[in-house]
């Protein structure tokens, strides 16, 4: 009793003496337990501040919005993140199967890309939601903000619409039906970057309040994207357990019929990136113990 109420007292001084000494933090938690619970999210206790869980956490240049207390997030990751998203080019069509509240979905969006993005979780998909509205992930507002949106339909033919589409699925059920729903609902076609003399006059013109020009009209761009050409499986702890639903995707059974092989063939397969976890340090003895976790 004595050494847990010392342990009580230590960590009220310590969730103190953290607000105190670092300008900004309102509230300070401590973490209860482990990972254990289908969601990712753990328990934890107030320590210090306010009982505000509600967080807004700024990465590779876009705004996160996030419950802390209901859904998975961990700083640490950020390098992997902009890793990643680094290797993506705007062509790229990525299917996130765990996006959890985006860190994949937004920048790889931010760069272009077409992103069709899952998660199990219910608070997760609908910080998802808010964080495409908060960065405002569109194929219009990404490079043409010079053009009204009318003119910009005219010229293309299809609506401006999110680059990134968000499901509340299990991860299984979303490999097997991405494909084709990217099939039946292309995503907005790649927008060709523009020049710098282009992205100087789009600043200066969106500066002007309530004024578009309709003078400088945007480079023709391609179709609008029906291939997934990268699918993200970030859960290291059981993505891995996910990898069967891959088999058979691309055939007519799970494609209503269709034929994709002028889609997809051998060169132009989806690549999978598929985390997990390993305590081997050599690449050899990881590479067999990932294989022996995949068989179980």
């Amino acid at each position: 009793m004595i050494l847990s109420l010392i342990m009580i007292i230590g960590q009220q001084i310590a969730g103190s003496s953290c607000e105190q000494k670092n300008i900004g933090v309102r509230t300070v938690v401590n973490k209860l337990n482990t990972i254990n619970n289908k969601f990712r999210v753990f328990q934890m206790e107030l320590l210090a501040g306010e009982p505000d869980f509600i967080v807004q956490h700024w990465e590779t240049n876009c705004k996160f919005t996030f419950d802390f207390t209901k859904v998975y997030w961990n700083s640490r990751l950020h390098t992997e993140h902009a890793r990643l998203v680094d290797k993506f080019t705007p062509e790229d069509v990525i299917a996130d199967v765990f996006a959890g509240v985006g860190p994949f979905a937004v920048p790889a969006a931010k760069k272009g890309c077409g992103v069709l993005a899952n998660d199990l979780n219910p608070s997760s998909h609908e910080y998802l939601q808010v964080n495409i509205s908060g960065n405002n992930v569109r194929v219009a507002s990404l490079c043409f903000e010079c053009v009204t949106i009318d003119f910009f339909i005219s010229v293309f033919g299809f609506q401006v619409g999110s680059l990134v589409r968000a499901s509340c699925q299990d991860g299984r059920e979303f490999i097997r039906s991405v494909i084709t729903r990217a099939l039946d609902e292309p995503l907005p076609p790649a927008a060709p970057p523009l020049s710098k003399s282009k992205e100087t006059k789009a600043k200066k013109l969106a500066k002007l309040k309530g004024q578009r020009s309709r003078s400088s009209s945007p480079e023709r761009i391609g179709p609008q994207r029906n291939r997934v050409t990268q699918f993200v499986m970030n859960l290291p702890d059981s993505a891995i357990q996910f990898i069967d639903a891959f088999r058979g995707v691309l055939s007519p059974t799970h494609t209503g019929g269709r034929d994709l092989s002028g889609i997809y063939d051998d060169s132009h397969l989806p690549m999978v990136h598929c985390y997990c976890f390993t305590r081997e340090l050599e690449l050899d003895k990881a590479e067999v113990d990932i294989r022996q976790v995949s068989t179980q």
